[in-house]
């Protein structure tokens, strides 16, 4: 029809025009001349009728972001950012933002990194009982805005929200950048692309692998001795997925923990946030896609889901002492590990590992795993499905205000059931309420 024809002839000029945005002369020329913005409303508007381009091409020609680029490069001003981000590793990416926004951060006859009047935070929502949201205080104390969107669909954007003096001299848009760490949410295509600049995303751990949101007590529960961060460009439909800027790696020690490998990764995750900023022309033009996983790679380094409470529960008949020590060293010092004393719930405050030179079986080489021993000093020994022991220093019932010792757990629990054979035998035994103590 001629309607048909008409259009085939629109798609063909769009076509060419878009081949010709290709050539490094004529990108160089639009760059240059007000028909840069022309340019980018027709591959907002009239490309999509030609498939999916990506977003990055779409804002390589808008004279807004070139123009908010060659400002933050000449030192003119800073970068105007969003930060997307709630817990302990974003706070500390936030921090160094703060930091990078303070005068003497920069050279004295250049603006510094961070434009301090437009830094502005969005968390997600939280209740009064949520303790993983460190972000809004924190930036409340600094009088950094803070934003809580109930959802960030339905065309929801930061307008407003922390816009610095002049932001409306280069379009309507008062941010130039989103920066994003462990928000866990994704951001809508609509969103990422309302950024000028799109946006960067730190991830700590070396992508593709340990994807999600649990990262990190995934890789501690798989026992990795190396890990780092990854700093990825925003995905529009998929968490993590979006083309690798710089990767840097990261040994892990092995008596850190959750909270220690948090702070060593979103240290390091923070700097790389600050050099990507400082050098974003050179990062985005050297941007790779994420190389594929191997078929055989295991399912929490697919998907590093959130961490279920299940795991904090300790099954002595299931689990070596190897591996409640490497539970423990994962959700010890954050979820916590719990077992069982007769029908009352036992947090486990600290565990270590039995010295070799202490007895392994103490005068029964059938001792039934999560039977607790007293030999005196300061831990009970907690015996495990395969014959070895973890050594317990303290620990806390459900319901009190206080931790008890080895020792005052053995005087109130374990010595009064020798002085009084008539308490039952499940009380000298960890794990299930039905738990019961061998045969004498």
């Amino acid at each position: 029809s001629k309607r048909a024809r008409q259009q085939q002839r629109q798609r063909a000029s769009v076509t060419c025009l878009y081949g010709k945005l290709c050539c490094s002369s004529f990108i160089s020329a639009c760059c240059s001349s007000r028909m840069s913005r022309a340019c980018s409303l027709l591959l907002r508007h009239r490309l999509p009728s030609l498939g999916a381009v990506p977003a990055a091409s779409v804002r390589l020609w808008s004279a807004s972001a070139d123009a908010r680029l060659r400002a933050v490069e000449s030192g003119e001003r800073g970068w105007r950012v969003c930060f997307f981000g709630s817990d302990l590793v974003a706070r500390n990416v936030l921090s160094a933002l703060y930091d990078a926004a303070q005068p003497g951060t920069a050279d004295v006859t250049a603006a510094p990194l961070i434009d301090r009047t437009a830094l502005t935070a969005v968390c997600r929502p939280s209740s009064a009982a949520d303790r993983s949201i460190v972000v809004k205080p924190w930036a409340h104390e600094r009088g950094i805005p803070v934003l809580q969107p109930a959802s960030l669909r339905g065309g929801w954007t930061p307008t407003g929200a922390g816009a610095g003096a002049g932001a409306g001299s280069l379009g309507d848009v008062p941010f130039d950048v989103a920066v994003v760490a462990s928000y866990g949410a994704l951001l809508p295509r609509a969103l990422v692309q309302w950024f000028p600049l799109g946006g960067i995303n730190m991830h700590p751990s070396l992508l593709p692998k340990y994807r999600g949101a649990a990262p990190i007590y995934h890789q501690l529960l798989d026992n990795e001795r190396r890990s780092g961060v990854s700093i990825i460009e925003l995905h529009p439909t998929t968490f993590d997925a979006g083309n690798i800027l710089q990767q840097r790696e990261l040994e892990l020690e092995p008596h850190w923990g959750y909270l220690q490998t948090a702070e060593h990764l979103s240290g390091l995750g923070a700097r790389m946030v600050i050099d990507t900023l400082r050098h974003l022309r050179h990062y985005q033009a050297a941007a790779v896609p994420q190389p594929a996983l191997p078929p055989d790679a295991p399912a929490s380094v697919r998907n590093a889901s959130k961490v279920s409470s299940a795991l904090c529960k300790v099954d002595w008949h299931a689990m070596s002492a190897s591996q409640v020590l490497l539970r423990f060293r994962a959700l010890g010092d954050t979820l916590g590990l719990y077992t069982f004393w007769g029908s009352r719930r036992v947090k486990l405050c600290e565990l270590h590992a039995v010295a070799l030179d202490q007895p392994r079986s103490h005068g029964s080489s059938a001792v039934v795993p999560g039977t607790v021993t007293w030999p005196g000093g300061e831990h009970l020994l907690i015996a495990c499905s395969d014959g070895s022991f973890v050594a317990c220093r303290r620990l806390q019932f459900e319901g009190a205000r206080h931790t008890h010792s080895a020792h005052d757990f053995a005087n109130g629990h374990l010595q009064r059931r020798k002085r009084d054979p008539s308490i039952p035998a499940p009380v000298i035994v960890f794990g299930d309420t039905t738990a019961t103590a061998p045969a004498t």
